[in-house]
């Protein structure tokens, strides 16, 4: 069982020492970083501990005195450098064997809800690995985060992180596992699925074809099993890589077409959240990390990590805890940053700048552009900022930037056990780009002609409208549950007009009775 102290807050700091002999990266502690007009926040959005079936802790009776020690795993979050984790251990059945048990899974959920945000400044976002079958095939593994207060998270169990309330992954259709969320966001607050190890036959390659958009912003393409990106390099490759299953391919606008923001995770198994720099049974690669970009303005906790995942404003990092921004220009004007979406006037150049700090500069090896089918240089223009441009006849469909760092200078060790390589990476979230001249949808009209949903061919100018439906397929802007165009809604539809087929039948102003009006 789960043994938590009385008050988990009284929990003393960790020994140096004794992180050292359990293996971990003495990186320093980076209390958030301020960075160009942003906040950065570092957090392991994959942690597993020993309550996990197949994850270790030394003083859970495992064996593994390498292993953290899950009394201590707050403090080693933060001493590795954390802002904010998520413990994700597994909810279904394993390999036969149960979690630690359910009463461990309860016990270490409420210690999580107690210890959130407490003295070392460390935000705890609730989770649990989930994955489905669907007629006995695997669809994916998946993070199921919960962004609740924890007043609301109080009493959540290992049965309500599964679909069926019991350890069985079968949901029969790709819809019943957002109709699921539906239930979970009811009854728990805000969640998301966050999809993890896609492209490689173990444990299972994701189904890209059963994705949520609302439910899954973003997807993990990093972690001890490997980079799923899928783009043209072999950096860490992932073992097996199963065709159609990588990142690129689930963005591919040929395909499925899929916007997701960048996370990276380290899928430790051995209470060790945060270390990216020596592996666990049966991984090559430390794992990864994700940045969190906020505004100053926002307070940090779990809300701004939401938000932060559902914007975008994620990048994913192989370790190192740099800040990074990535800012798109037009006639020096800027018209977004990293993870957002663009539109580019057509015979536009469209300027991209990455800044690093330029304490971290001399550690960058090359910065890239990547696209659905190259890579763009981008060229040092001095003080941490790269820069590259892009005539908006050539703009690819989405972008992302790739910062290669000499990962030395990161780590606290003269060895890494990390895939036997010295290289890091850090991945923004990528922007899906749209030429004001372009017509994606093809329904005849662009942005620039008026089409205020140029991914949607059922609406644009000129398109028969429907009304009381909430969407304004022909794009006169015009109130769509006021069909008259009076200013006054139907009275079907909340409003007080009797009458929306006629401009002259409405409910006036008190004190200007007009006939005919709507008084009975």
């Amino acid at each position: 069982m789960v043994s938590s102290p009385p008050n988990v807050r009284s929990w003393p700091r960790v020994a140096a020492a004794w992180l050292i002999l359990v293996g971990a990266t003495l990186r320093p502690a980076s209390a958030s970083e301020s960075f160009g007009d942003y906040m950065f926040y570092a957090g392991d959005p994959h942690s597993h501990t020993g309550v996990s079936g197949d994850g270790s802790a030394s003083d859970m009776g495992s064996g593994c005195l390498s292993c953290g020690a899950l009394a201590d795993v707050f403090e080693y979050a933060a001493v590795q450098g954390l802002d904010w984790v998520a413990f994700s251990d597994h909810s279904n059945d394993d390999g036969g064997t149960r979690n630690a048990g359910p009463s461990d899974f309860s016990d270490f959920w409420e210690t999580q809800l107690a210890h959130d945000d407490d003295a070392t400044g460390l935000v705890i976002v609730p989770s649990a690995e989930v994955w489905f079958n669907i007629g006995g095939s695997a669809i994916g593994h998946r993070n199921l985060m919960m962004f609740g207060d924890d007043a609301t998270l109080t009493g959540f169990t290992v049965f309500d992180a599964t679909p069926n309330g019991d350890i069985t992954t079968e949901i029969g259709t790709c819809s019943a596992m957002e109709a699921w969320m539906d239930t979970v966001t009811a009854s728990w607050g805000d969640a998301l699925l966050i999809p993890h190890h896609p492209y490689g036959i173990a444990p299972a390659p994701m189904d890209w074809s059963c994705h949520s958009d609302t439910y899954e912003p973003a997807v993990e393409v990093y972690s001890h099993w490997g980079n799923s990106l899928g783009w043209g390099r072999s950096y860490d490759q992932v073992t097996l890589p199963q065709s159609g299953h990588s990142v690129h391919d689930a963005m591919d606008p040929t395909g499925y077409g899929l916007h997701m923001g960048f996370m990276g995770g380290t899928d430790s198994h051995d209470t060790r959240p945060g270390e990216t720099c020596s592996t666990d049974t049966g991984s090559r690669y430390g794992g990864g990390l994700t940045m969190v970009v906020t505004d100053p303005s926002e307070a940090f906790g779990r809300e701004a990590i939401f938000n932060a995942i559902v914007a975008h404003s994620t990048y994913a990092t192989t370790g190192p805890i740099v800040p990074m921004t990535v800012t798109y220009f037009v006639d020096g004007v800027e018209i977004g940053h990293l993870g957002q979406d663009l539109d580019v006037d057509a015979g536009a150049w469209l300027v991209v700048q990455v800044a690093i700090p330029e304490d971290d500069a001399t550690n960058v090896l090359e910065v890239v552009l990547v696209t659905p089918d190259s890579e763009i240089p981008v060229d040092y223009i001095g003080a941490g900022v790269w820069e590259a441009s892009v005539d908006s006849a050539e703009l690819p469909t989405w972008m992302y930037a790739g910062v290669n760092l000499d990962g030395i200078p990161y780590r606290a060790r003269t060895t890494c056990n990390d895939g036997g390589d010295t290289s890091e990476w850090l991945w923004s979230s990528p922007s899906w780009v749209t030429t004001w001249d372009a017509d994606a949808d093809n329904d005849g009209s662009t942005l620039a002609d008026g089409d205020c949903a140029d991914d949607d061919a059922s609406v644009h100018p000129g398109a028969r409208e429907t009304w009381y439906d909430g969407v304004d397929q022909d794009c006169d802007r015009q109130d769509d549950y006021d069909a008259d165009g009076d200013g006054y809604r139907s009275i079907d539809w909340g409003g007080s007009d009797c009458d929306d087929r006629d401009p002259a039948v409405r409910r006036p102003p008190m004190g200007h009775r007009v006939p005919p009006d709507c008084d009975p």
